[in-house]
């Protein structure tokens, strides 16, 4: 949810330009922060009023629209407010990361990163059968159950492990 509607951005907007009030003026009628008004008037007199209106939907960007983006920002030719204002972004903090990662990482800084949390390792659980009547199937299972009380053993060392480590390094 946004802090402020598209409404009372232009109920500020048009005060402000509508009266010989400053802009500190406008801050302390409306009681919100300079800066704020700054950026709105900015995409106002840019975009016009359908700038003011809150974006429903996250866009997610490409590597080469975000290079597209900041290539003038590094060439000098704009300012970082100016392209974020030209791409339509909803604030300029998006361009100054886009920025950071890019001098840290290169062109793969800008790649789209995955999203969510990584899926865990399933262990194959074995299909429900009658119990083992051969001795080749009596063996296969008697392996079958050594591998997972192996995979486990190591589950649980790697753990202890990490906990250790954790320990120490708080000492």
């Amino acid at each position: 949810m946004t802090k402020y509607h598209a409404q009372f951005k232009f109920e500020v907007i048009h005060f402000h330009l509508n009266t010989s009030h400053s802009l500190t003026k406008t801050s302390q009628h409306f009681q919100i922060p300079v800066s704020i008004i700054k950026d709105w008037l900015a995409k106002y007199t840019h975009s016009g009023t359908s700038a003011l209106h809150n974006q429903s939907t996250w866009k997610q960007y490409t590597a080469d629209e975000k290079f597209h983006i900041i290539t003038p920002v590094l060439s000098g030719e704009m300012s970082i407010r100016e392209a974020a204002l030209k791409a339509n972004l909803p604030t300029h903090s998006v361009v100054v990361n886009w920025l950071k990662r890019f001098k840290e990482q290169g062109i793969t800084g800008l790649e789209p990163k995955p999203k969510g949390r990584k899926a865990m390792k399933t262990l194959i659980k074995p299909k429900k059968t009658k119990a083992p009547q051969t001795e080749l199937e009596k063996l296969q299972a008697e392996n079958y159950r050594l591998k997972l009380e192996n995979i486990y053993l190591k589950k649980l060392a790697e753990l202890e492990q990490k906990e250790k480590k954790r320990k120490s390094s708080m000492s």
